[in-house]
Order: structure tokens, then C-alpha cells, then sequence
């Protein structure tokens, strides 16, 4: 059986009407603060290990804010509101009851709920394995200059490195290059289409007459 294709940004404004989520106005908004949070990139959309990661916390520590139907129901209230059905005081009381709840649970189990966000972080961090000596490639930043690079699990041991660009997400793909054994990556920057890359800068791939680096865009 063969997975369910995943959401485009169009299909999932689609789905988002259908279930009453945000309003005409704000889905691309709100879309847009996924991809700015580091929850998802691409299109078709693929979440990251910390979007999971938020996402299954809420789930099992603060269902009722993690549902459709809570976000649906909130919507329904302005609507009420703007109707002159229910007033701005009802509204609100209604959220604050709803809303202190949810604190107290999440209050409860912050050290849970930081502890599955801080895996799903570091899960993203973790760009593949070194060629080198077969650990973890994780993404570091220097300690003077604060830029990005991505650095061997195995250090001292192992001095692999690779530079990263200092803009956009970069996600591990689970890929490998077939020139050089190193892990290629996706890096997303706002407003553009994600490009996929070995991380060695030296890897005959990106190599041609004119110098520059060959890159392919994400599928």
C-alpha cells in the first residue's frame, strides 16, 4: 500500500478551509510561520523531526489545543463575535477558562514536554554520517566567528568538517553523493525553491569548466 501523497501548499490551504482553520486571509500566514519556525520546507511539504517532535508533545500533553476542531471552534467564536451573536467578554472568558487549562497541563509536564522538543532538534541537527570514520555529522557553530559549519560527532578523533551556507534550513536528505560518499543535504532559504548538495566542497559534482558548484533543485 502505497502512502498518501503529501500536501502542497495549495492543497493544504485547501484542507484548511475545509476544516474551518484560519480564514482567507491569514492560511498563507499561517503556512508561512511553519516554514519560518523550522517545522516544515519543501513543497510538497515534508515536516521536520522538530515539527513531529512540537507536534506529538502537544498531542500527548495538551491534546485539545493539538485538534482542528479547537482552532475551528475559535474561529467560529470571532465569527459570533462580528455577528453581534455572542460579545468580546464571552469570547474571551471562554478562551481564558479553556487556554488556563492547557498551561496547567503543559505546566505540569514541561520537563517531558523539552525533552521531546530538545530530540526532535537535535534530530534536524544530525545531517548524515562521516565518511570518515562513521559517526554523526552534526550542525556546529563556531565559537568566535558564530557562523555555521558542520562538524564530525567523532571529534577529537576525527577532524572532518564542511562548510554550510549561513542562510536557510538546512535538512539532512538521508542521501548520499556517488562521487564522493558524502551526505548531500536540502537547504531552503524563504522565497525559493530548496536545492539539494554535497556538503564537500570539494566533491567532483561541483566541479565544472566555469568553477561553479552544480547543484539540483529538490524534487
Amino acid at each position: 500500500t502505497q502512502p498518501p501523497p503529501r500536501y502542497t501548499q495549495g492543497k493544504l490551504i485547501e484542507k484548511m478551509e475545509e476544516l474551518g482553520l484560519g480564514t482567507k486571509s491569514t492560511r498563507h500566514s499561517i503556512i508561512e510561520s511553519l516554514y519560518e519556525r523550522g517545522y516544515i520546507y519543501g513543497d510538497p511539504i515534508i515536516p521536520t523531526e522538530t515539527g513531529i517532535a512540537v507536534t506529538e508533545a502537544l498531542r500527548r500533553f495538551a491534546g485539545v489545543i493539538s485538534t482542528p476542531e479547537m482552532t475551528a471552534a475559535l474561529e467560529k467564536d470571532m465569527d459570533a463575535i462580528a455577528e453581534g451573536v455572542e460579545t468580546q467578554l464571552e469570547v474571551v472568558e471562554k478562551s481564558r477558562e479553556m487556554l488556563a487549562g492547557v498551561m496547567h497541563l503543559l505546566e505540569n509536564s514541561k520537563a517531558e514536554v523539552a525533552a521531546e522538543i530538545r530530540n526532535g532538534i537535535k534530530e534536524d541537527r544530525i545531517l548524515g554520517v562521516c565518511p570518515s570514520c562513521g559517526a554523526d555529522l552534526h550542525v556546529r557553530r563556531a565559537k568566535k566567528s558564530r557562523k555555521r559549519f558542520v562538524g564530525c560527532g567523532g571529534y577529537p578523533e576525527c577532524t572532518v568538517t564542511y562548510p554550510l551556507p549561513q542562510t536557510g534550513s538546512v535538512m539532512p536528505t538521508g542521501e548520499t553523493c556517488p562521487q564522493c560518499g558524502s551526505p548531500r543535504v536540502r537547504l531552503v532559504n524563504r522565497g525559493r525553491k530548496p536545492w539539494i548538495f554535497c556538503l564537500d566542497p570539494d566533491c567532483p559534482t561541483k566541479k565544472e569548466g566555469n568553477g561553479k558548484e552544480e547543484e539540483r533543485p529538490a524534487g
